[in-house]
């Protein structure tokens, strides 16, 4: 089965916003600004490429931390060619195939996305917050949109188990499935206020755990 980016865009957008509208609404004005995507659409994947830009992040801090890639064009060009990211905004960088894995990932990295801004909002950034808190702060989208999948009648068909697992990453994905179980059973208010601490308000001056990380193939990216 193949997924459409369009399709995916709304699917996701429809289960953030049936969740909570102030994540719907997010994910709509990342979603559908072309500043903040830089997608290609490929009927087969050719570099595997799923990742978000931290708002701010700069070849230093890449250096730093010992993720900066000289062959990175040589890897992920020609479409993906920026390491560093000096907008005041976060940029996904996604090569979307229409598989269901294709569908998940752009979900959590959207996640990934949404809480670099809540974290600005807050006078945070991405160097603020430990890996575990990050990932945990993705895995929660990708958790409810899995769930919406799972509920829907809209005809996605797609296989919840499989949106659910990612990269055996289970510590962060358990905690963001109690997260999400949690906020599933408050009231509107407090699910409100319990997103906003799990995407902005865990904050860690001085962790050294930052974020420029990478799931595979060593792309320097949150993942």
């Amino acid at each position: 089965m193949s997924i459409s980016l369009q399709t995916a865009k709304q699917a996701i957008i429809t289960a953030l916003n049936d969740f909570d509208a102030e994540l719907g609404r997010r994910a709509s004005e990342i979603l559908y600004n072309d500043d903040r995507l830089n997608i290609a659409e490929v009927t087969t994947a050719q570099t595997s490429m799923m990742a978000c830009r931290p708002a701010g992040i700069t070849i230093d801090d890449l250096k730093a931390m010992g993720m900066y890639m000289s062959d990175y064009e040589e890897k992920y060009g020609p479409h993906f060619t920026q390491q560093s990211n000096p907008e005041d905004y976060a940029i996904i960088d996604f090569e979307y195939d229409g598989t269901e894995g294709s569908f998940k990932y752009l979900a959590h990295e959207l996640g990934h996305a949404i809480a670099d801004d809540m974290q600005r909002e807050q006078g945070r950034s991405f160097r603020d917050f430990s890996l575990d808190d990050l990932e945990q702060q993705a895995y929660f989208v990708q958790t409810i949109v899995a769930d919406h999948v799972k509920q829907s009648t809209m005809g996605y068909n797609l296989d919840e188990n499989l949106l659910k697992l990612s990269f055996d990453r289970c510590c962060q994905v358990q905690d963001a499935n109690k997260a999400f179980d949690s906020a599933l059973k408050a009231s509107p208010n407090d699910r409100s206020r319990m997103i906003s601490e799990i995407m902005a308000g865990r904050a860690e001056r001085d962790v050294t755990d930052v974020a420029i990380v990478s799931k595979s193939s060593n792309i320097p990216q949150m993942r």
